[in-house]
């Protein structure tokens, strides 16, 4: 499944399915952090933030935190440490 992801994510982001759109970006998110591609991560985590918004009340907290925390450890990896910072103290 791992080499689909892209394009899971891809086709879950233009649809109505906030929860898959989540699903298959966060999978598109641990791939590009375990190949060092911490601004393509954080792409991918903005638009899965986007999609969390939409989630039922009972799941989209806990979702919106997990990317928040996910974002700003790429901040930091890509030394946007004033980003991260601000990001944190905003959510």
């Amino acid at each position: 499944m791992e080499d689909v992801y892209d394009r899971l994510a891809y086709h879950y982001a233009r649809t109505d399915e906030a929860a898959k759109a989540v699903e298959y970006l966060t999978h598109l998110v641990r791939r590009a952090i375990r190949g060092a591609a911490h601004a393509e991560a954080l792409t991918a985590l903005q638009e899965a933030l986007a999609h969390a918004e939409r989630l039922p009340e009972e799941k989209r907290d806990a979702q919106v935190i997990e990317l928040v925390i996910r974002q700003a450890r790429c901040l930091t990896v890509l030394g946007r440490l004033t980003d991260a910072r601000d990001l944190l103290l905003l959510e």
